[in-house]
């Protein structure tokens, strides 16, 4: 049975698993660089400001335990024709991507995504409105990801 967030016509592959670990540490970076700051302004400036030292964690709670689920409810697949790309728990997204429109793919890669073994496919079209990233895709199948749209886009955009 088809949805609309699923159609049936196309295999759709999740994002590395390993993604997880690269947002967990990207919200603790960022909790704990807001919250050292939070002190150094509780001791310099106001005392009001270890309020914010001991809100600042609390409040990245929340976004840790929703890392998992978004992580995978992160998918992608090759149609016949187009690239389909879902996200989202409460607020789903499906995009779909003719290959006929991509102009360019870049392969991106940070430090930490270098170390967990994985890069981000950023797919650009005509139109700024249906450029998609893909995050978290193992380093190996990104290459080849990366190959195979950019033959499919050109050839496709040949046919126009």
């Amino acid at each position: 049975m088809s949805s609309l967030y699923a159609p049936t016509e196309v295999e759709f592959k999740h994002v590395s698993a390993n993604l997880v670990k690269v947002r967990l540490i990207g919200t603790v970076m960022f909790a704990v660089f807001f919250t050292v700051l939070a002190i150094i302004f509780a001791m310099a400036v106001s005392k009001w400001f270890w309020v914010a030292a001991l809100v600042i964690p609390i409040l990245h709670i929340w976004p840790a335990v929703l890392i998992r689920r978004q992580v995978k409810a992160t998918q992608y697949a090759l149609g016949e024709k187009e690239l389909f790309y879902k996200e989202g728990i409460m607020f789903k997204t499906l995009e779909v991507i003719p290959y006929g429109r991509i102009q360019f793919v870049d392969l991106i890669e940070g430090p930490i995504l270098r170390k967990y073994g994985m890069a981000s496919l950023s797919i650009n079209t005509a139109s700024a409105s249906t450029n998609v990233t893909i995050p978290g895709i193992p380093k190996d199948e990104a290459v080849e990801l990366r190959s195979y749209l950019s033959e499919r886009g050109e050839a496709e955009m040949a046919v126009l």
